[in-house]
């Protein structure tokens, strides 16, 4: 687990919800929304390690498959 910004930890129900709202806000303007989240937690709902230095910030790694996801769907 990251030691750096351990305020910013178990959090992942309140992402949910977070997302989910922001998803429906989307939807209503006739918006997209991109769902990152499933695609940087692991099975436990938790970031994974590789993808950010200290459980907020991502790295290069992170960067790296964010622009993968937009790239996938066409969105860039």
């Amino acid at each position: 687990m990251f030691d750096k910004l351990p305020a910013h930890y178990n959090k992942n129900a309140q992402i949910i919800t977070i997302n989910a709202a922001i998803a429906a806000i989307a939807n209503a303007f006739g918006a997209t929304y991109i769902d990152l989240y499933s695609s940087f937690v692991n099975k436990t709902g938790s970031l994974i390690e590789e993808l950010s230095f200290d459980g907020v910030h991502l790295t290069k790694k992170g960067y790296d498959k964010w622009l993968s996801i937009l790239k996938s769907h066409k969105y860039i």
